[in-house]
């Protein structure tokens, strides 16, 4: 629980700055030059045109409702676009409307915009040290966004009481999640990597004291008023030891994935058929790096995506289904790596199920032992089954190596159960090498 302090410090700064947590956006936001949302069309494409979805009653009095306040907020205006997208609405679970736009026909012929947005896991990785969080949540931030000039007869959408465009970026529209990544990249540059991450919306500030965090709270909410860009108030969270960010728990002992999607995988029914199971695999997959020796674990599944293989739910696919739902419902937390500090990678081969694996850990000073990092695995392939048993330790510190080089530094160590890779002389080996093994000692 907070301290009486903790709470007089965040009202302070809420205080300070209440006009950055508007109850609703009520205007039009700035024109941002090249950073405004730009539609370009692939070469020769023909507007998207469909008439409008028939609604109920209730859905079209809604529909007008909301057509009204988009209107006067200024976000959307009438159109004579040759453009127009389908409007419809989706209900929500406290039983209210949301207006959807079906944009799949304009995103098909839109140049993809390629800015990246970033990965999870590099992500988690800034946090070694860091005991303070604040996070942010920007309200409605594709309405922060203004259509650049002359594109927003793209937009378009018909409804029972005419046809609108957007002024403003609406959810569904192909590039709204990198051009959006590309605005708050550039607005919250000067913090990022020091004492923020971002992800589209989502602003997580971390600090290692209290004192410098309640500094770099107020420096990243001074960077928002610069870029005219607001919050979400019921959605922050305001100096906590640990808090949740991107499906993970992160605090000062490491990271791990929120529980409720580790219990939906463990509560996951049987498996029917291969589009059933490659959706499981594909949740199963996003939690990979937690559970040791997944290949292994999951190779009878996997096995069955290959092409050709007709599927049948047999007693060793749905033992290996128990047993990848049993590891992944264990997982403990990852050690939040010290970029300063030496990493360990440990090896290993199972002869009995043809995988290779291992560990990336690093000693935690708080306990004095090593605590994993990370795992990696992968099932042998048909070749590699029948290497002798000293090629497939070389091959399983190679992958290793290969999967954590941003890791690995002359102060790695690579450990081995095998006595033969142990006395390994690269120098006096390499001449009697021959193939694959020269290959692999030419990169070792």
């Amino acid at each position: 629980m907070a301290s009486p302090s903790l709470h007089l410090a965040a009202r302070e700064i809420l205080k300070e700055n209440e006009e950055l947590f508007p109850d609703k956006i009520l205007k039009l936001p700035p024109r941002r030059g090249d950073l405004d949302f730009k539609i370009e069309l692939e070469l020769g494409a023909r507007p998207p045109a469909k008439p409008p979805y028939r609604l109920s009653y209730a859905e079209l009095e809604e529909m007008k409702k909301q057509l009204k306040d988009y209107v006067d907020k200024g976000f959307i205006r009438p159109s004579t676009s040759p453009f127009g997208a389908l409007a419809f609405f989706v209900k929500k679970k406290d039983g209210t409307f949301r207006m959807v736009i079906d944009y799949r026909p304009l995103n098909k012929v839109t140049v993809k915009d390629t800015f990246p947005l970033p990965r999870a896991e590099e992500l988690m990785e800034t946090f070694f040290g860091k005991r303070w969080f604040t996070k942010l949540d920007l309200r409605q931030f594709f309405h922060q966004l203004r259509i650049a000039m002359g594109d927003s007869y793209k937009m378009a959408f018909v409804t029972r009481w005419g046809m609108f465009e957007w002024l403003v970026v609406s959810f569904g529209v192909l590039n709204a999640p990198p051009t959006s990544m590309r605005l708050i990249t550039l607005a919250m540059r000067p913090a990022l990597g020091r004492c923020i991450i971002v992800f589209i919306d989502d602003i997580l500030v971390y600090s290692q004291t209290l004192a410098q965090h309640v500094k770099d709270v107020k420096w990243v909410l001074d960077l928002l008023r610069a870029n005219n860009l607001y919050v979400k108030i019921k959605k922050c969270e305001f100096f906590t030891n640990s808090t949740h960010f991107l499906g993970f728990v992160i605090d000062a002992k490491g990271i791990m994935p929120e529980r409720l999607k580790l219990e939906l995988i463990r509560d996951w029914p049987d498996l029917k058929d291969l589009y059933e199971l490659r959706i499981f695999l594909g949740a199963a997959n996003w939690v990979r790096k937690f559970v040791r020796g997944f290949a292994s674990i999951a190779q009878p599944l996997t096995k069955a995506l290959k092409k050709g293989m007709k599927f049948t739910w047999t007693e060793e696919m749905k033992t290996a289904f128990c047993s990848l739902k049993e590891a992944i419902i264990n997982i403990t937390s990852l050690y939040i790596p010290d970029p300063g500090r030496p990493f360990e990678i440990f090896g290993d081969v199972s002869e009995q199920k043809n995988a290779l694996g291992g560990a990336l850990m690093q000693q935690d000073p708080c306990v004095g032992w090593l605590r994993p990092v990370a795992f990696a695995s992968r099932t042998l392939m048909k070749e590699e089954k029948n290497y002798p048993i000293r090629e497939k330790e070389l091959l399983a510190a190679i992958f290793l190596l290969k999967h954590w080089s941003p890791y690995v530094s002359e102060t790695t160590t690579v450990w081995t159960d095998h006595e033969s890779l142990k006395t390994l002389d690269l120098t006096a080996s390499y001449a009697e090498a021959r193939g694959r093994v020269r290959r692999w000692m030419s990169f070792l």
